[in-house]
C-alpha cells in the first residue's frame, strides 16, 4: 500500500485549465492516497522534474506548446526510466500508439482520447490499487 505523501505524480500539459480539469477528475484517488501533485507545463520542465525529484506516475498531454510527449517518452526511454505514462490527445489515438510502439518504451499504460479524463482517473486507480 502507498504512504500518504509517498507517490509524485506529474501532470504535463502547456495548458492550466486541463491540468486543473485532471485535478479534478483525479481529486478523490489524490485524497484517498495523499498523492503529492506536481505540474509541468513545458517539456524541459517536466524533464527537470524527471532528473531531480522522485515521480510515480506521469499523465502527459500529447502537445506540450510546440513540443510532443514522445519526446518525453524517448528521454525516458534513453535513460532507463521505468515510469508509467498515461498520454492523452485529442487527436487520433491509434497513429499515437503506433508511435509509441516504435520509440519503444515500454511504460506506456494507455493513450486516450482529451476528452475521456474519466478513464484517466480509471487507470490511475487502478494502477494504485496493485501497488
Amino acid at each position: 500500500m502507498i504512504k500518504a505523501n509517498d507517490f509524485n505524480l506529474l501532470l504535463v500539459d502547456d495548458e492550466d485549465y486541463v491540468i486543473e480539469c485532471i485535478k479534478y477528475d483525479i481529486s478523490r484517488i489524490v485524497e484517498d492516497y495523499g498523492i503529492n501533485i506536481l505540474e509541468a507545463e513545458t517539456l524541459k520542465t517536466a524533464i527537470f522534474l524527471v532528473e531531480s525529484k522522485r515521480v510515480d506516475f506521469i499523465i502527459t498531454d500529447y502537445n506540450i506548446g510546440n513540443d510532443l510527449s514522445s519526446e518525453l517518452i524517448r528521454h525516458l526511454h534513453k535513460n532507463q526510466y521505468t515510469i508509467p505514462v498515461i498520454s492523452f490527445s485529442g487527436k487520433m489515438v491509434d497513429d499515437l500508439k503506433e508511435e509509441f510502439d516504435k520509440i519503444g518504451y515500454g511504460f506506456i499504460l494507455d493513450i486516450v482520447k482529451k476528452s475521456n479524463k474519466k478513464k484517466l482517473a480509471d487507470i490511475l486507480d487502478n494502477y494504485l490499487t496493485k501497488k
